[in-house]
């Protein structure tokens, strides 16, 4: 069984004698637990994991996709798990926590979720996209996946620092890939410009297996 660690906040207050109490603990990321799906037996999975345990081994591959910030083809190369090695949730996080993917601009943070698995390996990398550090780099994910009753069925969040270095217009960025309940697959990408401005939200969707030339 694995344990995902977070930090959460502890406070003292001053008693009248002088000495320090602790104050009230908040919740904190502490406490989620996940066991490999082959340890797990299928009486126990999760209510519709059966269903996405499959997407999600089938998510690896090359797409192209539509970039909404330029209207332009861009390629997107997903690197997946196998089937083995997702971590059902047998104890999510506490409810309400900020915890898991707490960048996603359209959707609540997985805490606040119903969580059926982790994806404890996922990367993908962004060709033709209209900047030069975000198109060179490969991220990689954190990603769960969801039961039925959710919005999503599957989606992995990660965060990024820009190099300064690399000519790009912005300093840092969100990425956001998802796959809502229609199935339909979308990356969202969150940049935070150089000079201050509002973030710039590029929207990647219409995702398509390539045509073979």
């Amino acid at each position: 069984m694995r344990v995902f660690v977070g930090f959460g906040l502890v406070g003292t207050l001053a008693a009248c004698g002088g000495d320090a109490v602790d104050a009230p603990t908040e919740a904190t990321c502490d406490g989620l637990r996940t066991a490999p799906l082959g340890t797990v037996p299928v009486e126990e999975w999760p209510e519709g994991i059966q269903t996405v345990k499959s997407e999600i081994e089938d998510l690896e591959g090359f797409y192209e996709a539509i970039d909404s910030c330029t209207g332009s083809k861009v390629t997107v190369g997903i690197t997946s798990v196998s089937q083995e090695e997702i971590e059902l949730v047998e104890t999510p996080y506490p409810a309400g926590a900020p915890c898991g993917c707490t960048q996603d601009p359209d959707y609540a943070p997985d805490a606040s979720l119903e969580m059926s698995a982790l994806i404890p390996r996922f990367s993908l990398v962004v060709d033709k996209f209209d900047d030069p550090w975000v198109q060179n780099t490969i991220f990689e994910f954190d990603g769960a996946a969801y039961t039925p009753s959710e919005p999503i069925a599957i989606r992995a969040c990660t965060s990024a620092t820009i190099d300064p270095e690399a000519g790009s217009l912005y300093r840092d960025v969100d990425v956001i890939f998802r796959v809502p309940e229609n199935r339909e697959m979308e990356l969202v990408m969150v940049l935070d410009p150089l000079d201050g401005g509002p973030d710039v939200v590029c929207t990647l969707s219409d995702f398509g297996k390539p045509e073979l030339k």
